[in-house]
């Protein structure tokens, strides 16, 4: 009895191995999920054509030229192309320009001069005056002088109306000579027609002096306002009004004598 039981026992155990055996064959086995696959970009190839492939040989070849003659330029610089003349010719234009001669003044410092002219003489007319200066240039702008001048002097209103005589013929000789410090105010140019520049000059004086007149010295203020044309480095022409103050009693009272001259003259440089 218990042989078989243990046979039937063992029938069923065989029997339960068997159809596990084929229900694991049965079974699908599960796949592992996999990693999605980058999507990689279709290219589409267009086939080239016999003549294109022809045209690039040629683009290629034409390139290949082209860096070989630069290469070479920049081996040799020199032999870079020059640029057409007709260039050179818009931008080298031929002006032609007018040059005018300019007199300066000479670098030396000393001036001589002489002058002549007219001078007023209070009570004894108008009469010739000429005479002489030297000025010595202390700067471009500054100046000293000394001046010398004279003149003859006529009959005075009372003297011609009641035919007395007040002074003697040597007495009516007047001379004077002063010493002034002179200032050059307005240089510049001045012009004579077209080809024709000179340098200019506007230039004032003051100074202090003596007169000789009537047969006494008499103490004498100055000034003086003149223009200056150089006409060479070493030649200058001066037009100038000057006048001279004193006092005189001659006439019985003593009063300021104002006496103008005006004169022109030329000087050098030394």
């Amino acid at each position: 009895m218990d042989i078989r039981i243990q046979r039937i026992f063992l029938g069923f155990i065989s029997l339960f191995m068997v159809q596990s055996v084929f229900a694991a064959e049965e079974t699908p086995v599960k796949e592992q999920p996999t990693v999605e696959e980058e999507t990689v970009p279709v290219i589409k190839v267009k086939p080239i054509k016999i003549e294109d492939y022809s045209n690039l040989q040629k683009a290629k070849k034409s390139q290949d030229t082209e860096l070989t003659k630069d290469k070479k330029n920049n081996e040799n610089p020199d032999q870079k192309t020059k640029p057409p003349k007709k260039a050179v010719d818009l931008v080298d234009p031929k002006i032609l320009r007018r040059t005018i001669d300019i007199a300066d003044i000479d670098s030396q410092d000393v001036e001589i001069g002489g002058f002549y002219g007219v001078m007023s003489v209070e009570d004894f007319g108008v009469n010739p005056v000429y005479g002489g200066f030297i000025n010595y240039h202390v700067t471009e702008d500054i100046f000293i002088g000394a001046r010398y001048g004279q003149t003859t002097t006529e009959l005075t209103s009372f003297e011609r109306l009641s035919g007395a005589r007040l002074l003697t013929d040597a007495q009516r000789d007047l001379a004077y000579y002063d010493l002034s410090i002179g200032l050059n105010l307005l240089p510049g140019e001045g012009y004579i027609g077209k080809n024709w520049a000179f340098n200019s000059n506007f230039y004032a004086t003051a100074g202090v002096g003596s007169t000789k007149f009537a047969g006494d010295q008499r103490f004498t203020l100055s000034w003086s306002a003149g223009y200056q044309i150089v006409l060479q480095d070493w030649l200058a022409f001066h037009v100038e009004l000057e006048e001279h103050m004193f006092e005189i009693d001659i006439l019985g009272s003593t009063k300021v004598s104002n006496n103008v001259s005006l004169q022109s003259g030329f000087s050098v440089y030394f």
